[in-house]
């Protein structure tokens, strides 16, 4: 006897599978094995965000991503820290998995999502660290609520970013943009490393690569009227009010040929020119603000990473945990002490 579906069965009664008929797998060749534990904690009203713990048993570290990034933009370092640290992550509201209300994205109110979660987890005076805009908060909890972190770490997140600079938006505009990773580059994290090599960008970890990007078609997730609520709304940071310990690692660019992409025409005179100028804007720009920080907090630190990427916990990890490492273990004996 035979049948549809029964091993021996006529193909014309059971015919294979097409291709149209197979459906896209192609996120099950992504995993994010950074050995974390995902939760949420309500922060506001029906508004909860993500928190990635990796574990570890000493003073506690809390990190929080820059704009359009996630906590598991910390998934590579964070287990190495934690080796000697608690280490957390938390995913701010509007991103990632993260509750994306149409409200609350002002630095004060995103400052007390962050106090609000260290409330929920019983984290005392932990070690703060911030990338990029995470920088906006990290200056208003220490200015505000001194007593609610015993050090900060500005991961080149130290900028005061209220200064509109016109010229030097026109001039980064005027270059040409880079080209979008193709179908085939999203098939793998290994195909989106050497897409990612091709481009000059830095390698992110595998798990922040499946929290922000949609991999059918390789766009950002994130509604980008969010990022523009955040940026709209930046103050002016109180360096002066911050009075607990503070660590700023910049990325500074040496020459003009760092800022040159692999996709621009190295003999184009215009594109030189541009980014000569731009270079000579940003490289002045960077030293003030380093100067402003560093003089300004009354105990700050600086580290310089010379060409770094913005990402320099990813660009220039050996050299972010060592600086974190001598950092913390000083703040956090000091803060013992003190008790």
């Amino acid at each position: 006897m035979r049948s549809p579906g029964i091993i021996g069965g006529d193909l014309t009664n059971c015919p294979l599978p097409t291709e149209s008929d197979i459906p896209d797998y192609r996120q099950a060749t992504w995993n994010d094995a950074s050995p974390h534990i995902v939760s949420h904690v309500q922060v506001d009203n029906k508004v909860h965000l993500e928190i990635l713990d990796w574990g570890g048993t000493g003073r506690t570290l809390v990190y929080v991503p820059g704009l359009g990034g996630t906590a598991h933009g910390f998934d590579d370092i964070a287990p190495i820290l934690a080796e000697q640290f608690r280490v957390i992550g938390i995913t701010r509201r509007g991103f990632g998995s993260s509750s994306k209300p149409d409200h609350g994205y002002n630095t004060e109110r995103l400052s007390k999502d962050i106090l609000r979660v260290l409330d929920t987890l019983n984290i005392e005076s932990p070690i703060l660290i911030g990338t990029s805009i995470a920088g906006e908060e990290l200056s208003w909890i220490g200015a505000n609520h001194p007593n609610r972190a015993a050090g900060l770490i500005y991961l080149d997140a130290a900028y005061d970013r209220t200064g509109d600079n016109l010229r030097n938006r026109q001039l980064a505009q005027s270059l040409p943009l880079k080209t979008q990773p193709s179908q085939a580059d999203l098939t793998s994290y290994q195909a989106l490393q050497r897409y990612f090599d091709r481009t000059d960008f830095v390698s992110v970890p595998e798990g922040e690569v499946m929290a922000i990007l949609n991999l059918d078609i390789g766009n950002l997730k994130h509604d980008p009227r969010i990022w523009d609520a955040i940026i709209a709304q930046v103050k002016r940071p109180a360096y002066e009010k911050i009075v607990v310990p503070a660590l700023g690692i910049y990325a500074l660019a040496t020459s003009p040929d760092r800022l040159m992409k692999p996709w621009f025409d190295q003999s184009d005179i215009h594109i030189r020119r541009t980014v000569d100028e731009l270079f000579e804007l940003q490289h002045h720009s960077r030293l003030k603000q380093i100067e402003r920080f560093s003089s300004g907090v009354k105990d700050a630190e600086v580290v310089v990473l010379e060409d770094a990427d913005h990402v320099v916990h990813v660009s220039n990890k050996d050299d972010v945990i060592m600086a974190i490492d001598i950092f913390a273990n000083k703040v956090f004996m000091g803060h013992i002490e003190s008790e």
